[in-house]
């Protein structure tokens, strides 16, 4: 993590054990920060890029080492995508997991989607057609 975010750092020292989360978060959020104006000028590469390899050209170094290095786990050989099955695989978490997605609007649109035919439904429901019209009741 050292490297990704203090390069001129990790070049003069080869491991360095971090114990402060707090101020590495910090730290993190003042090198994206300081990235907003070269994401601003790439804003047209992104918005409308036509491959991928132009997408990913268009975001700043340390963006695509944080996602090559921190998201995928390469070390570990763990993927971003396995985490987030086993995730949805613990019945626990589930309600997190879900809510998580929500709030990064991964599945707005299909709670959206859902909510509209699900008032579709309830306003086309017709509860008379139910009842029970016989002589036996």
């Amino acid at each position: 993590m050292i490297k990704i975010l203090f390069k001129e750092i990790s070049k003069k020292k080869d491991k360095e054990n971090i114990n402060d989360y707090e101020q590495l978060g910090r730290e993190f959020g003042k090198r994206l920060w300081n990235l907003r104006s070269e994401i601003n000028l790439n804003k047209n590469a992104l918005e409308c890029s036509q491959t991928i390899q132009e997408y990913y050209n268009a975001f700043p170094d340390f963006l695509n080492n944080f996602f090559l290095e921190w998201l995928l786990f390469l070390i570990l050989k763990i993927w971003l995508p396995q985490i987030l099955a086993s995730l949805g695989h613990m019945p626990r978490l589930l309600g997190s997991f879900r809510q998580l997605l929500n709030i990064c609007h991964i599945t707005s649109y299909t709670d959206r989607h859902e909510r509209k035919l699900a008032k579709d439904r309830i306003e086309k429901s017709d509860p008379t057609k139910r009842l029970i019209r016989s002589n036996n009741i």
